[in-house]
């Protein structure tokens, strides 16, 4: 058995990418991998992974003036499993598995979100005992209905507070006091359907239904009803016990 600690090296943008790793390094977003099998060089056989969110980091991982003391490869993590744990197979240090589903912690501004992930698959490559898996990746779908519910309310909240810390808390059309090429602008821009100054989730709703488009029929209907995502992961050594 051999334990990781994941942390994402690249999901759609560079943006994004970047207040990952900080949130990585604080601790605030953790994805955990429980991988089995009867070794890891050398071998060919039956593997089983779990994968899904952990936490309570110990050691804490900040301490003046940096972050990332759990991630040495000695971190410590509470987890609570809610999917059962994807079947496949390893080869000569490569593990493949799935499809099956697992929870995704996903970084909306300086906060997370989980996202519930169906027909999910990992692709570990170069596993090890001391856990670095590169360039490792997972995927899988989203329904429809968990994008609207999930990602949209996180988006508006997380545009308005950029909005306000740009633009300030009056603002008036038609700049709404943002400075010209702002953040807080080009949000206005792309979501405030209504011109007010204000984003709300039904205008995140209608600009984000408008730019993305489902590609996956889930439920065998012939209808397309969820979007396919994929993210790249790297990964350390972790202490953690599965119930």
């Amino acid at each position: 058995m051999a334990l990781f600690m994941v942390s994402f090296r690249s999901l759609t943008n560079d943006a994004i990418t970047s207040m990952s790793s900080t949130l990585v390094s604080r601790g605030e977003l953790v994805l955990l991998v429980d991988l089995r099998t009867e070794g890891l060089v050398g071998v060919t056989g039956p593997a089983t992974v779990w994968i899904g969110p952990g936490t309570n980091p110990r050691p804490a991982p900040c301490s003046i003036p940096s972050c990332g003391a759990h991630l040495t490869g000695t971190g410590v993590f509470d987890v609570t499993p809610t999917t059962p744990p994807l079947q496949g197979t390893i080869d000569d240090g490569r593990v493949v598995v799935g499809p099956g589903r697992f929870v995704l912690p996903y970084p909306i501004g300086d906060r997370v979100v989980f996202l519930p992930i169906r027909r999910g698959r990992l692709d570990l490559a170069e596993v090890t005992p001391a856990g670095y898996l590169a360039p490792s990746r997972g995927g899988g779908a989203i329904t429809h209905r968990d994008v609207e519910a999930i990602l949209h309310p996180a988006f508006q909240e997380a545009s308005m507070a950029k909005v306000v810390a740009v633009c300030g808390v009056n603002r008036t059309p038609p700049m709404c006091g943002c400075p010209p090429g702002s953040a807080g602008g080009q949000l206005i821009g792309l979501f405030d359907v209504n011109n007010d100054c204000t984003i709300t989730i039904p205008e995140v709703t209608t600009t984000v239904n408008g730019l993305m488009t489902d590609d996956i029929d889930i439920d065998g209907d012939g209808v397309l009803d969820a979007v396919s995502v994929g993210f790249g992961l790297s990964a350390v050594r972790a202490t953690f016990a599965l119930p």
